[in-house]
């Protein structure tokens, strides 16, 4: 069974996507650990993919703007026909699997990899988080001490390129979340609903949104700040 995968910038609700949807019994989490372990409101390993799982380029560096420009040439990956890296990931994630249910991946990089994933996996499906750019810009500078303009130019290529990569690849096989409506209780429930319907499996009435506002969420500096995507792809045009 191909995968899912939950894509889009570091700090823009990934793990909280990815801790939502691993709650569902017909889908399994490919996590480093079963253990979850909270540091500053958010988990830790939990929701991380294992690094071996579609790690490009190991070990090559080690910048948390891994878009920018002199990085994300390192990072991008077009689709392939090579028979031996389609085999080296498949048997990457079945060493991982403990389950025949949909395999949920969560791999920010992997936004810029889309093409690759395709090929590989020709039905594996996106999830893409996108968080509204000036409070991620603050989340960042405050958690990594990065230069701001760095900051967004990092969120733009990712967004830039993905959504570009999915039209193109992944057609028909992707979803937008908008994160600051997902810390939304009124529309969290129906968000979810809605994704369970697009990955194909049916409705789960037991799912647990409480850690939205306690475990999962960072809530350090941010602040709520909802605005409608036609914004952010307006912002996206207007870089091409």
């Amino acid at each position: 069974m191909d995968p899912l995968f939950v894509i889009g910038a570091n700090r823009s609700g990934t793990s909280l996507m990815t801790s939502l949807l691993s709650q569902h019994p017909e889908i399994e989490g490919i996590f480093k650990s079963d253990d979850i372990e909270v540091k500053n409101n958010h988990t830790l390993p939990y929701c991380d993919t294992p690094d071996e799982l579609w790690n490009v380029h190991p070990n090559t560096f080690s910048s948390h703007l891994w878009a920018l420009p002199k990085h994300i040439s390192t990072v991008y990956q077009e689709p392939t026909v090579e028979e031996g890296i389609k085999l080296s990931f498949n048997a990457a994630l079945d060493k991982y699997r403990k389950t025949d249910k949909i395999p949920l991946i969560k791999k920010p990089k992997c936004s810029l990899q889309i093409g690759l994933i395709k090929s590989v996996h020709p039905d594996a499906k996106f999830i893409l988080m996108i968080r509204n750019i000036e409070t991620y810009v603050v989340s960042c500078v405050h958690n990594w001490g990065e230069h701001a303009d760095d900051v967004k130019m990092h969120w733009h290529n990712i967004y830039s390129v993905a959504l570009q990569d999915l039209k193109r690849y992944a057609d028909g096989d992707y979803a937008i979340v908008n994160y600051e409506q997902l810390l939304n209780e009124n529309s969290a429930a129906g968000m979810m609903d809605n994704l369970h319907g697009f990955i194909g499996v049916e409705p789960y009435d037991n799912q647990s949104l409480d850690i939205i506002d306690t475990k999962y969420k960072f809530s350090g500096t941010d602040t709520e700040c909802v605005e409608p995507l036609e914004k952010w792809y307006h912002l996206l045009t207007e870089i091409k």
